[in-house]
């Protein structure tokens, strides 16, 4: 790969024997975002014909850092943290979710600073607090499931992350079949 990016997909489908449409998170290394159409396939095969894309980022600049994928060492010691934040609202039947990414030295570190966030405080029931679901952490070098998954897909690769004054990436948000991805 000439110019690689990290891309982090949110995924929805139904698979069958489900009543409701279902969630799933994808990361992969490519060029352009449409790269990892069959990777995605791959990923989720459950979900059939009702795989879709509900939103993506290419994550090239995060929170006020460049990231970049290379297959040069590390120059920092920075990590790139995704976590899936649940949480509730009195009187509504579903669980909130929200997806924080944070760019910090350590987990400890990164779990402190999204816990501040405002959707422990919004999202917060009485009996029924706000949670983290899920932790992510997207470093060559720590032992975490997205790391595994992307070593094992892209053992050439690693992560560096300097700090940058560019404007964050875009999200992109809505649904997109995936065979017309």
């Amino acid at each position: 790969m000439k110019n690689p990016f990290i891309y982090l997909f949110l995924l929805g489908g139904t698979p069958n024997g489900r009543l409701i449409e279902q969630h799933d998170l994808f990361f992969g290394i490519a060029e352009k975002p449409q790269d990892l159409k069959n990777a995605i396939k791959n990923h989720w095969p459950e979900a059939g014909k009702s795989l879709h894309i509900d939103g993506y980022l290419k994550m090239h600049v995060v929170s006020g850092f460049s990231i970049k994928v290379s297959t040069q060492p590390a120059t920092t010691d920075l990590k790139l943290f995704v976590f899936n934040l649940g949480g509730y609202k009195p009187g509504v039947f579903t669980e909130f979710h929200d997806l924080k990414i944070v760019i910090a030295k350590s987990l400890a570190e990164a779990t402190a600073r999204v816990k501040k966030d405002l959707f422990f405080t919004d999202y917060n029931a009485k009996g029924a607090p706000a949670h983290v679901d899920d932790k992510y952490a997207l470093d060559i070098d720590e032992v975490f499931q997205v790391n595994e998954h992307l070593k094992a897909l892209y053992p050439d690769f690693t992560i560096d992350i300097t700090p940058t004054d560019s404007p964050a990436d875009e999200l992109i948000l809505g649904y997109f079949p995936i065979d017309k991805f």
